[in-house]
């Protein structure tokens, strides 16, 4: 337990908020790409047999794939270090 420490004080009051931006961020025409690369991938992820293993490896790699395309993409060029952290998982 965090003991009532701030950062987990600050996490749960903007979490709303940071969650609200990030649905406004991919309603964007801009972010199409992003929503069928998730989407793909759920679909993909959910129509396999489970194997912990490749499992595990192939949703860190795509989480690696999509925050180097967040960081590189329009509705999050110039985004804070905190906003990009908010979007990730």
């Amino acid at each position: 337990m965090d003991g009532g420490g701030g950062g987990d004080a600050f996490g749960s009051a903007t979490a709303p908020l940071a969650w609200h931006d990030f649905l406004e961020r991919m309603r964007q025409p801009s972010a199409a790409d992003f929503v069928k690369s998730i989407k793909g991938f759920i679909v993909t992820f959910s129509n396999r047999a489970p194997d912990p293993e490749h499992d595990s490896a192939a949703v860190q790699e795509f989480l690696e794939n999509m925050e180097g395309a967040f960081r590189a993409h329009t509705p999050w060029a110039g985004s804070s270090e905190e906003e990009l952290e908010s979007a990730g998982p």
